[in-house]
């Protein structure tokens, strides 16, 4: 008995098993998901570096926890402004998309406060 004559082997189909078998990080052919890892930094140490940029962030910025409330246009847009005090109508729809307002025509800003 003669066996049968092997095809020959698609190199597309070899590569994309061959990627499939690899975890996503450790590619050979194509740029990797963490170019951070590659350049040498370790897991830990990206770690220790995020935790640390939240840190400053919230250093330089956690004074203003203690600053009031400052209300320079809320009367105007928000709490005596009839339109916004009637809710989300047809009626206040049409004039946040017609309006000039307080000098600004930004349409989405007084349906978000509708």
């Amino acid at each position: 008995m003669s066996k049968a004559p092997q095809r020959p082997k698609n190199k597309i189909r070899e590569s994309i098993g061959q990627s499939i078998q690899k975890p996503f990080n450790q590619t050979t052919d194509g740029p990797s998901l963490w170019p951070v890892l590659r350049t040498g930094l370790n897991k830990h140490r990206y770690l220790l570096i995020c935790i640390l940029l939240i840190l400053v962030t919230f250093a330089a910025f956690s004074q203003v926890l203690s600053y009031g409330f400052i209300d320079y246009d809320d009367n105007d847009y928000v709490t005596e402004n009839p339109h916004v005090k009637a809710g989300l109508t047809r009626d206040s729809t049409i004039w946040a998309f017609s309006t000039g307002h307080s000098g600004n025509w930004h349409p989405l800003t007084w349906l978000s406060h509708i």
